[in-house]
């Protein structure tokens, strides 16, 4: 078996194993949001996506944290269990960070170790993306890779959100 197969295969056991809480039933879908928009293809690539989304699972949004200056803007990344359903802590999970033209991310990839907040109910991340153009509008968005429990499974998400940034 080669290496990266064996890392695969521990991930998936690891996350597995993290779902440890008391036996709860399912959530039940509350939303009617659209379905995620696609992935980006490249690391670098900035798509049109929502600031959020909400699913029977978990909500996932992208904001603006307010009180920045005019040279840059800071985000937070959000992710929070539906019902019974928890954010696995153990599971890799990372936010891949990528700006059009006007924004430059000071950081393009996020870990577990970068969190803000990492628990069961929440897990946070906050970003700054600093002006590199004068130019009056730009994009950002949070490719975000996670996993969300109840204790007899685990699912996993890949979810791109965005967020339009306009001179007021």
């Amino acid at each position: 078996m080669t290496t990266s197969r064996r890392l695969l295969l521990l991930s998936l056991l690891t996350a597995l194993v993290a779902c440890d809480k008391a036996p709860t039933p399912p959530a039940r879908s509350t939303s009617d949001a659209p379905e995620a928009k696609t992935a980006p293809k490249a690391k670098d690539e900035v798509v049109d996506a929502p600031s959020s989304i909400e699913r029977g699972t978990y909500k996932l949004a992208l904001t603006r944290i307010e009180g920045a200056d005019d040279a840059q803007q800071a985000f937070e990344v959000s992710l929070q269990g539906v019902g019974e359903w928890h954010v696995n802590t153990e599971y890799p999970i990372a936010v891949t960070i990528a700006a059009d033209g006007a924004f430059s991310p000071e950081k393009a990839r996020l870990d577990r170790e970068d969190a803000a907040t990492l628990s069961d109910d929440v897990a946070r991340f906050v970003f700054v993306a600093r002006k590199s153009s004068e130019a009056a509008e730009g994009r950002v968005n949070a490719h975000v890779k996670f996993a969300m429990c109840i204790p007899t499974s685990c699912t996993f998400h890949d979810e791109t959100l965005g967020y339009s940034l306009r001179e007021e």
